[in-house]
């Protein structure tokens, strides 16, 4: 189920991002101990009982076809979650520099204004080291988009990708 769970899209990209992120470790950690539970899921399927009570064979059917799905399944999940989180990363950034460059396009007359209005976009600028954290969100949402078309869920639409170049 929690495979084919959608994930909420706030009004706040930051908050889609970090609520991704949150899915994304959850999901990581139930799926690290996957082969530990094939293995003990085959010695069940293999002796059609667990600790000796019968198990129904439409049981076991039913439960090696949710196995399999997952197993097949989840290492796209997380590539495709790992997309998602940098994209909403980089879309709460982009949102981010452009309420901030609306606030410095403002005319204002005075000079106290105009040099508050420089205080403050150099503060955002350098102190924030937006260049920087741009080029590393852009970086990583690249890469994830990537990794994600050469995988077997090409949801991403290639323009995406190609504008990204």
């Amino acid at each position: 189920i929690a495979l084919r769970e959608e994930i909420p899209i706030h009004q706040a990209h930051e908050e889609t991002a970090n609520g991704v992120h949150r899915k994304l470790e959850q999901h990581k950690e139930v799926l690290k101990n996957l082969e530990s539970h094939r293995q003990t899921f085959q010695q069940i399927h293999r002796d059609r009982s667990v600790n000796g009570v019968p198990v129904p064979s439409e049981q076991l059917q039913d439960m090696a076809e949710r196995f399999n799905f997952v197993s097949m399944s989840s290492h796209a999940h997380l590539i495709k979650m790992e997309f998602w989180e940098m994209k909403y990363r980089l879309m709460a950034f982009l949102i981010l520099a452009e309420s901030k460059l609306k606030s410095w396009i403002i005319k204002y007359g005075r000079r106290d204004s105009v040099e508050l209005l420089l205080d403050g976009y150099v503060s955002f600028i350098e102190g924030y080291k937006f260049f920087d954290q741009y080029e590393i969100i852009y970086k990583a949402l690249k890469q994830a988009a990537e990794i994600y078309l050469k995988s077997d869920t090409l949801v991403v639409p290639t323009r995406l990708v190609k504008s990204l170049n």
